[in-house]
């Protein structure tokens, strides 16, 4: 952040406004990352402690969808990614929002981390026998068999990117996993090449 104010000043001063509207769009990305980033940290942190709040309220996909898509869209475009959103019609759920949004901006940045330029990700809703699905499909690099089997063990994963030399550490995916499974959900990863 202090590296893209520098870089605003100076174009400012310069009145180079279209390099204004490309630091914008990284001001954004990494504003992004650093609340969700934060979020984790606290998260981890107070599940360590088993001091996670379990609120519910009625959750309605359709609003959680549209906020995440408002984060989102912006960053994938950036990425040349193609983001879209789908759910059946008026899908209600008991929950907490904070927690679910938490979990969904955990997968679609994932996703979005992973998938190189020119990809899909598609986020879809889905009420199945009394239950609500949510599958977040990607054309991304996906998983080895191992990462699976560790993750399905319950134990950390660490994925990175050949395109963008990125690594994750896995803390999202296990926040989001420990969130899941408090409202008793569940997290499953599996590869195919529905998107080609």
């Amino acid at each position: 952040f202090v590296q893209l104010i520098n870089q605003i000043k100076s174009n400012i001063k310069y009145k180079d406004y279209d390099s204004l509207n490309d630091i914008s769009n990284n001001a954004q990305k990494l504003a992004n990352d650093l609340q969700l980033n934060i979020n984790n940290l606290l998260y981890w942190s107070m599940s360590q402690q088993g001091i996670i709040n379990k609120r519910v309220e009625d959750v309605y996909l359709e609003d959680s969808f549209n906020e995440l898509n408002d984060s989102y869209k912006t960053y994938a475009e950036m990425n040349k990614i193609n983001l879209e959103f789908e759910a059946d019609d008026d899908i209600v759920f008991k929950a907490n929002r904070i927690h679910f949004n938490t979990i969904l901006r955990n997968l679609i940045s994932n996703a979005i981390k992973f998938t190189s330029e020119g990809g899909a990700i598609k986020v879809k809703g889905e009420n199945l026998n009394n239950k609500v699905q949510i599958s977040i499909e990607d054309s991304g690099i996906g998983f080895t068999d191992q990462q699976i089997k560790d993750f399905e063990h319950g134990n950390n994963i660490f994925a990175s990117n050949a395109f963008s030399n990125t690594t994750g550490t896995g803390l999202g995916l296990e926040i989001s996993k420990e969130l899941t499974k408090l409202y008793n959900g569940k997290i499953s990863i599996m590869n195919s090449d529905l998107l080609g």
